[in-house]
């Protein structure tokens, strides 16, 4: 689950910079290599406009499936 730059992106930069595995091109901050994105959400949070988003579907699929398994707390398990 990559985010994706929105209409609101100056290509200011910020993103590619905080990007921990370098998915974001520096030389065009709109265009990302979901392929290398491991999903930390951290462009999301550092973008000075919100301009990068989620696809609203896939995100609503993702909290679906994760409710699911959630609904019931698990004790930490050690398996030696």
């Amino acid at each position: 689950m990559a985010p994706e730059a929105t209409e609101d992106c100056v290509s200011c930069g910020a993103c590619a910079a905080a990007c921990p595995v370098c998915a974001i091109d520096k030389g065009d901050p709109k265009r990302a290599a979901g392929e290398a994105c491991i999903s930390c959400m951290r462009c999301i949070a550092v973008c000075p406009r919100g301009a990068r988003k989620l696809d609203p579907n896939k995100l609503s699929a993702v909290s679906q499936m994760l409710s699911k398994v959630c609904v019931v707390r698990k004790e930490c398990e050690l398996f030696v």
